[in-house]
């Protein structure tokens, strides 16, 4: 699956519950995720990372974050989200 692809399936799931979703592009294909105007994620390397919060760790069984971001220097504390969640 390409990546525009990917941020299609994963906009159109988000996007059915009502939350006002929007992206941008970033460097590599990737994209930048925002909810509501705030930085919530993004798509990199076709996976779905969102920044990290203690909550959705717990709910993901505290996985370790990893790092990432649109470039080297704006990196993030994220999760990957699993695509089956």
């Amino acid at each position: 699956m390409t990546s525009i692809d990917f941020l299609n399936k994963v906009h159109k799931s988000l996007d059915s519950q009502e939350y006002n979703l929007s992206y941008s592009p970033a460097k590599s294909k990737n994209y930048m995720l925002y909810c509501n105007g705030n930085f919530i994620g993004g798509l990199f390397d076709e996976e779905l990372c969102l920044v990290y919060v203690d909550s959705v760790s717990e709910l993901l069984g505290q996985p370790e974050p990893v790092c990432r971001g649109y470039s080297s220097t704006a990196q993030h504390r994220m999760l990957v989200i699993p695509e089956e969640h």
